[in-house]
């Protein structure tokens, strides 16, 4: 009897201690070595921009974006046959629609200020490029057939990394992201977003802000066996107390947001560092080129931490368009990716720096520029169209060097003239389409090969011209 008492009171004991030490740090015992993205990709149209501005900016919706919400809903289900459809209410007590597939992956058509936007089940790292494929042939080609696209100043394109992966419950690697993110305030001050008001990097935060970080990271670095919490706490109530437009809360409206890592109440899977400090992506491929490129990163800061030589903290301010530039450029290459696949997510003010990039890493592959051009074209933002017309200027330049491989190139010759400029948007243009296609090959010495305006003809008919039909 006794012997069973004993047991019983170590047992209570055991699970006591337990208890205690979870709630100091919320870590599981076994991590899933899996990475998860979280996406949350917007679109809109010049009409839903238009209904928000007569109603005010703090409205999550109005008739035109609940009307374009439904159309895409049922625009998806038209042509995804592998697609049923659940109707949730959101926390605005407003309807959405959530899209599943027959193996538990799921994306929300939900509303947000300005865009109908759509949030996904997280993805696993395994199944990250068949998914982003789902994205693009059933959310991102249908928002396309429909008129609705991102936009480079309304709405956001943040990425949630499931935290657990992320940083392995290891304080150090969530010092040396943060680290990172402070050096790179590039990221969120021109490269994949310049929105001080939503998603500011610290560098971009008054003195008293980018002190209180530092202070942060200097005391962490000398007692290191600090929590992620409380590292990620005294990072939230220094740093994130500040917020230039007033919005609430300040600590959410930050280039990187740690709340639902400091903040009781979450479960392990719903842990996440969110990303904010990106611009809507214009395709599902961008969607993984930038999932991955912060995937790499991480890998790097680790490798970096292993090897005895964390990033350490570097103080410059004040960046000139160039300096950003060559920043990014270290950013991609350290992580061992090639720099011109991310050239066309850059903005119009990049783009004659990465063209000589490109030309003096690639200055022979004139596929790899022609691919550049049209990725350029194709994803310039409807209200980015100087981006698409510097695209057509690129263009000019490879045919006035290479005439005879631009002319061989016809589809796409016609694809980045009809996007450089924004006067092509309904089917009567064809005709000055055609003309502007014809000028743009006489201008130069290029041979004219026979038929040449009827093929011209055939690829203007049978290219996809969703705006045309939207409209």
């Amino acid at each position: 009897m006794m012997n069973n008492f004993k047991n019983y009171t170590l047992l209570v004991l055991s699970l006591i201690v337990v208890a205690c030490s979870s709630s100091v740090e919320r870590s599981p015992a076994n991590f899933d070595d899996e990475y998860t993205y979280g996406a949350e990709l917007t679109f809109t149209h010049p009409q839903i921009l238009e209904a928000q501005r007569s109603q005010g900016s703090g409205t999550v919706n109005s008739e035109m974006s609940e009307r374009y919400q439904r159309i895409l809903i049922d625009k998806i289900l038209e042509n995804c046959a592998d697609c049923s459809l659940q109707t949730k209410i959101d926390k605005y007590g407003l309807e959405y629609g959530r899209i599943s597939y027959p193996d538990g992956w799921y994306f929300n058509v939900t509303l947000d200020p300005a865009v109908v936007e759509v949030t996904a089940k997280p993805i696993p790292d395994s199944k990250l490029i068949e998914y982003t494929k789902r994205l693009e042939l059933d959310l991102y080609a249908n928002a396309r057939e429909i008129g609705l696209r991102p936009s480079r100043n309304t709405g956001g394109g943040h990425i949630h990394f499931g935290a657990e992966a992320f940083f392995e419950g290891n304080s150090k690697y969530f010092r040396d992201f943060m680290v990172d993110m402070y050096n790179h305030a590039e990221i969120g001050s021109g490269i994949l977003a310049d929105d001080h008001y939503n998603s500011p990097p610290i560098k971009a935060q008054p003195k008293a802000q980018r002190d209180a970080f530092i202070d942060a990271i200097n005391k962490f670095d000398q007692n290191s066996d600090e929590s992620i919490i409380g590292l990620g706490l005294n990072i939230r109530d220094g740093a994130y107390n500040y917020q230039k437009a007033n919005w609430g809360p300040t600590e959410k409206y930050q280039a990187i947001n740690i709340e639902r890592m400091v903040v009781e109440g979450f479960d392990t899977s719903e842990e996440t560092v969110e990303i904010r400090c990106i611009r809507p992506q214009q395709s599902a491929e961008q969607f993984l080129l930038i999932a991955t490129l912060f995937k790499k990163r991480m890998q790097y800061l680790k490798r970096m931490r292993a090897a005895g030589t964390p990033v350490k903290l570097n103080h410059d301010l004040g960046m000139s368009v160039e300096q950003k530039f060559q920043s990014f450029i270290r950013f991609i290459t350290e992580a061992g990716e090639d720099p011109a696949d991310y050239f066309r997510i850059l903005p119009v003010e990049y783009m004659d720096l990465a063209w000589a990039k490109l030309e003096s890493l690639y200055p022979g592959d004139l596929e790899k520029k022609m691919k550049f051009i049209l990725d350029t074209s194709n994803e310039s933002p409807f209200d980015a169209t100087v981006k698409a017309r510097k695209s057509y200027d690129f263009l000019v330049r490879l045919r006035d060097a290479n005439p005879q491989f631009v002319q061989d190139r016809m589809e796409a010759v016609v694809a980045v003239v009809k996007n450089s400029d924004e006067r092509f948007h309904k089917p009567e243009k064809a005709q000055e389409l055609l003309a502007q296609v014809d000028q743009f090959m006489n201008a130069s010495a290029m041979p004219k090969p026979s038929g040449f305006r009827a093929t011209c003809e055939q690829i203007i008919q049978s290219l996809s011209l969703p705006i045309f039909k939207a409209l």
